[in-house]
């Protein structure tokens, strides 16, 4: 249940944030899919796209992804930094 407090935010080369949580992805909650591509009609992309086919508009659609953070919400509504990953370079 501890996956329920953390929110994953990604970020793209041009500083476009997009916040996911944790829950929502995850199958036995949200089973809401977010996906990283990697290629485009076939062509490798320099950097990922995060896509969320779950949405009904593109809004969370994340281009040029170059960072992915985990963050953990506090009941209180503190964030916290538990771990932070870059993405593909």
């Amino acid at each position: 249940m501890g996956q329920l407090n953390v929110i994953v935010l990604a970020l793209s080369e041009d500083r476009f944030q997009v916040v996911l949580s944790l829950a929502e992805i995850d199958p036995e909650f949200g089973a809401c899919a977010a996906l990283l591509a990697t290629r485009y009609n076939g062509r490798a992309l320099t950097r990922p796209t995060l896509v969320m086919p779950c949405d009904g508009r593109a809004s969370r659609y994340v281009r040029g992804l170059c960072q992915l953070r985990l963050r953990s919400v506090a009941p209180s509504g503190a964030v916290t930094e538990p771990e932070e990953r870059g993405a593909a370079r």
